[in-house]
């Protein structure tokens, strides 16, 4: 259940994942049935319960090894070759703080270094560095929120390419709501994106040389309809623009169309629904003109006092990486069903994920025609010990039949991870 002052923030944080992008490239299995946090609404919670102190700031450490993986297809090979299987992890050691300038206005400061190691291969093992600001108002009538952040990390491009890359993404971010009677109030929100890939992928995996570097802005505003802190309906329009550094297919586009945005909090159910209905026009004439729904929904069901189900579900438009005149929209359904021996502290948990989607190209290239369905399931266990440390392990299944049959992948990762709870310092 959220805090109340959580909620508020959460009024004028529209859209939780996509106002980050015009459109979300990859999630992982399981992504979607997580409740989605905003830059605030993460650091409100932080600094209610961060166990350090230093004069008047508020320490959160962020001290975790995770992704502790053993996968058994590193270089995202078809399933008619021979694949390469290898050991990873990510440590990290950083912090975040808090300090207030003011009784209404929350400063935070975060860094965090990390590095990703393989046993064997060499050539992926890389350091990173994410680090950020914010500035956030929460005041009788106005409510906003001023942040920047650059991340740096080790992921996947898109569920067509999952090969481990560095990824570099730099944004800012101004957000307000003004309440102007009532239950009834006005948002606006700005963001603006930098993402950078590498120039090619690791030796031994597909080539992909087409650059997905791009700058992206979305600009937002208009009604919501809070009656009570559980409930809240905005909507309003959105812009969005995408330039790519390098757009040989021309894959930069505009897009504007009406948003929907649902966060419904009970005492047995809590739903959210984020949607754009987006009229999307590329640069390219080749490149046919798209209208399309895109974003996620969300359904938290609570079936007794230790036991959830979540049902969700996205859609989204994503750019190839192996042509550079097609993209393709991602839509995927799912549900988890979770256990935990005391719901009201950290306890023993277990979750049993399953989920099925689709991915159609679109394109001038030789991928126009191309179609994938994808299927992924595993189960997830977490183990706390005395506040002082989480333990997790997972396994995680997931297959792609393309009716063209080069592109036929599957994947088996076992991943376990170790995030420590420090103890108390400070007055």
């Amino acid at each position: 259940m959220r805090l109340p002052k959580t909620l508020a923030l959460c009024a004028f944080t529209l859209a939780g994942t996509s106002a980050f992008a015009q459109f979300t490239q990859y999630t992982e299995p399981g992504g979607l049935a997580r409740e989605q946090q905003s830059r605030a609404e993460a650091a409100q919670e932080k600094a209610e319960s961060a166990r350090w102190t230093l004069g008047k700031w508020k320490i959160a450490p962020d001290i975790a090894i995770s992704d502790v993986a053993w996968t058994d297809n590193v270089y995202d090979t078809r399933d008619d070759a021979e694949t390469v299987s290898d050991v990873t992890a990510t440590a990290r050691a950083g912090f975040e703080g808090f300090i207030h300038l003011g009784p209404d206005v929350l400063f935070s400061l975060r860094a965090v270094p990390s590095y990703t190691y393989w046993a064997d291969q060499d050539d992926l093992r890389s350091s990173h560095f994410t680090a950020g600001a914010g500035l956030f108002g929460l005041h009788n009538r106005l409510t906003w929120e001023l942040a920047a952040d650059h991340t740096e990390s080790q992921s996947y491009a898109n569920d067509e390419l999952r090969v481990p890359l560095d990824l570099e993404n730099e944004s800012a971010t101004l957000g307000l709501q003004v309440q102007i009677t009532g239950p009834i109030g006005v948002f606006a929100r700005g963001t603006a994106l930098r993402a950078r890939y590498p120039d090619r992928t690791p030796e031994g995996a597909v080539e992909a040389d087409q650059s997905l570097d791009r700058d992206e802005t979305v600009l937002s505003g208009g009604l919501f309809y809070r009656p009570r802190e559980s409930f809240r309906l905005g909507l309003g329009v959105e812009s969005a623009e995408s330039d790519f550094e390098q757009d040989p297919g021309g894959r930069s586009n505009r897009s504007i169309g009406p948003l929907l945005d649902v966060d419904l909090v009970g005492n047995r159910v809590e739903l959210g629904v984020n949607a754009v209905y987006r009229q999307v026009e590329f640069d390219s004439p080749d490149l046919e003109d798209q209208d399309q729904v895109s974003g996620g929904a969300r359904l938290l069901l609570h079936l007794a006092s230790r036991t959830d189900a979540t049902l969700y579900g996205g859609r989204q438009l994503v750019y190839s990486a192996l042509d550079e005149s097609a993209y393709f929209t991602s839509q995927v359904v799912g549900g988890q069903l979770s256990w935990r021996r005391n719901p009201e502290h950290k306890s023993f948990a277990v979750a049993f994920l399953a989920e099925t989607g689709t991915n159609d190209y679109e394109g001038t290239g030789g991928l126009g025609n191309r179609s994938d369905d994808i299927v992924n399931y595993g189960v997830n266990f977490t183990f706390p010990y005395r506040n002082v440390l989480e333990l997790q392990i997972g396994v995680i299944e997931s297959e792609i039949d393309s009716n063209l049959p080069e592109f036929d992948r599957s994947y088996t990762a076992i991943r376990t991870g170790i995030r420590l709870e420090p103890l108390r310092l400070g007055g």
